[in-house]
């Protein structure tokens, strides 16, 4: 494996749930306050190498504050890994960076549709 290659490789990803509503109560003249809940679940096949993860982003409407959207964002993607080393670290690396990727296709479903 070349050195300068990303161990990961995403192979495809769909957003399962995508719920963005504007907040009728939402105060552009104050500061916002917001918290958000993340929760990540992730599955391995070994047989094809590959490793399956499903990132939930949900506003907390109860901790938050003048927030202008309410939303509930669940995205599944599906990993591989170049190197066949080691699966503890394989793991690791798909919840840690994996999720991370995740995150950011979010983040820019989020822009888009709120821009």
């Amino acid at each position: 494996m070349d050195t300068n290659t990303f161990p990961i490789k995403l192979n495809t990803y769909f957003f399962v749930k995508q719920s963005i509503e504007a907040n009728p109560n939402f105060d552009d003249t104050k500061t916002s306050n917001i918290k958000n809940e993340v929760s990540s679940f992730l599955r391995q096949n070994d047989q094809e190498n590959k490793y399956y993860c499903t990132v939930l982003l949900d506003i907390n409407e109860e901790e938050s504050d003048n927030f202008p959207y309410k939303y509930s964002i669940e995205i599944f993607g599906v990993f591989s890994i170049q190197n066949k080393s080691n699966n503890n670290l394989h793991m690791e690396m798909i919840r840690d960076q994996g999720t991370m990727l995740l995150i950011g296709a979010m983040r820019e479903k989020i822009a888009n549709a709120t821009a």
